[in-house]
């Protein structure tokens, strides 16, 4: 971006969060293979942190724009595992959040992927997430309305 001078601008912005939720097994059954799949739906509470910093250096000193911002807000979800053999297992989830509270107006969050068993007590979780969220923020010097998607691969 073309800026006057020598200046230069950098961003920071990062949003975590911490969820809990409580669920319920709505369905529990044995498929046509012969394989079990469940439904849970999920109802709870979330804490997100949001960061959104500015900073320009240039020949004069200039002030970091923004802050951090925290809310609390309520989630709902539902999760859908299918046994595919003794070893691997599909798992795939939504969440809704948001509804408003602290200005998030909503955050979707979806996860797909594959839960692998290699011992008796050990399973590792292949997945990839999804997540969209739009917000109206109001840190120092800064009121913004911002809207995130992003995917990433995991390992858990």
């Amino acid at each position: 971006m073309p800026t006057p001078g020598r200046a230069t601008f950098s961003a920071d912005i990062r949003q975590e969060w911490l969820g809990l939720l409580a669920a319920y097994k709505a369905v529990d059954a044995i498929g046509g293979n012969g394989q079990r799949y469940a439904i849970d739906l999920q109802a709870g509470a979330r804490y997100n942190s949001l960061r959104q910093e500015i900073t320009a250096t240039a020949p004069a000193p200039i002030h970091v724009l923004g802050g951090d911002e925290g809310w609390r807000e309520p989630v709902m979800g539902a999760r859908g595992t299918w046994v595919l053999n003794e070893r691997w297992t599909a798992i795939a989830s939504l969440e809704l959040g948001g509804f408003g509270a602290g200005g998030n107006d909503l955050q979707v969050g979806a996860n797909v992927g594959v839960d692998w068993r290699p011992w008796e007590t050990t399973s590792l979780f292949f997945g990839r997430r999804f997540s969209a969220w739009t917000t109206a923020t109001h840190c120092p010097q800064v009121n913004s309305n911002m809207t995130s998607i992003s995917t990433v691969q995991f390992l858990a």
